[in-house]
């Protein structure tokens, strides 16, 4: 039996404490992201209706956060961190130890007891773009009893202390000649036309995927001007300035970016403008000293589907892939 100090408390967030919640994400936490901030969490209004985060205070002072919703679903009660976010999990401090990692657990167990929730679901955050190791978390998820609930992986590629040249080499042979190819019809840049990129995007998913993006263009015009400036960027290509390609990227820290949407016009898809806008992000990232380029994850339903495809196409440039998993545990109660 561990003996635990007692020295944390829980608080149940709420909107009075929007300012403090940020803050310790933005400045304290080392391994948050901007997706774990108010201002984002707020641009989707089902995540206030249904939010149940908790932060942690010891000595008066935040020193981790979980933000989470609960659920009700065919008369079960579900907490989940996160369902909406591309990760959640316990966000904590520098200086946080095992003893305080244990106790936090614990009283976020008793929490969940004490309102009968019927299963509890963490997605943790992804530790690529943690400022340094913390897998205090992962375990004492598993000490709790908590179990694997799914595994994916996301392809990312190493940037950290490399020049452009050193990632190119990795780029397989395909690549090569499809990036040399593209550049001499297309003129890759930033740009803030998210009109055009969005129809090329609402285009693309609904011809070959029937589906739509998670956000539409008003709800990113929305998010992007609640975020901090440079958080979402758009690269795109333009033949003939007309822009027929582009990516989204997420800019955590200026440390850190992860490929959101990726997209081409299906009519210029044999000139491969998504590999010119990939290796164009590459070289930007590497000369502004980017540490991580997260391209994402091959996988559909939770890694039950794999794109192989997909996955050959991202390894391409030299990415690699890193695992993420979800635990959970189901209480009973009888």
């Amino acid at each position: 039996m561990i003996s635990l100090s007692g020295k944390w408390h829980l608080v149940k967030y709420n909107s009075s404490l929007e300012n403090e919640w940020d803050y310790f994400v933005d400045n304290v936490a080392l391994n948050s992201t901007f997706l774990h901030t108010r201002r984002f969490l707020n641009h989707n209004p089902e995540n206030e209706k249904d939010d149940c985060s908790y932060l942690f205070f010891k000595k008066g002072k935040v020193g981790a956060c979980i933000p989470a919703v609960l659920i009700h679903t065919d008369g079960r009660k579900i907490w989940n961190s996160h369902m909406r976010l591309t990760y959640g999990g316990l966000i904590v401090c520098h200086g946080i130890g095992l003893e305080d990692v244990l106790e936090i657990t614990q009283l976020i167990e008793n929490e969940l007891i004490s309102n009968h929730v019927d299963e509890a679901i963490v997605r943790n955050t992804f530790r690529v773009f943690n400022r340094k190791f913390c897998d205090e978390i992962d375990y004492t998820l598993w000490k709790a009893g908590f179990i694997l609930k799914s595994r994916e992986t996301e392809i990312g590629i190493s940037l950290r202390n490399k020049k452009y040249q050193e990632i190119e080499r990795n780029y397989n042979n395909g690549n090569k000649y499809n990036i040399k190819k593209a550049y001499k019809y297309v003129i890759v840049d930033f740009s803030e036309d998210y009109v055009s990129f969005w129809k090329i995007l609402e285009k693309n998913l609904k011809e070959r995927f029937k589906k739509k993006p998670v956000h539409n263009y008003e709800a990113i015009v929305k998010l992007k001007s609640s975020l901090k400036p440079g958080e979402i960027k758009l690269v795109a290509a333009f033949e003939n300035e007309i822009m027929i390609g582009g990516m989204i990227i997420f800019d955590f820290m200026n440390k850190f970016i992860h490929a959101q949407y990726i997209a081409s016009s299906y009519e210029y898809q044999n000139i491969r403008p998504i590999n010119a806008v990939i290796d164009y992000t590459i070289k930007w990232a590497c000369v502004n000293n980017y540490e991580y380029f997260n391209l994402g994850t091959p996988h559909e339903d939770s890694g039950k589907i794999i794109n192989l495809g997909l996955s050959y196409f991202k390894e391409g440039f030299g990415g690699s892939s890193c695992l993420r998993e979800t635990m959970h545990k189901v209480y009973n109660y009888d």
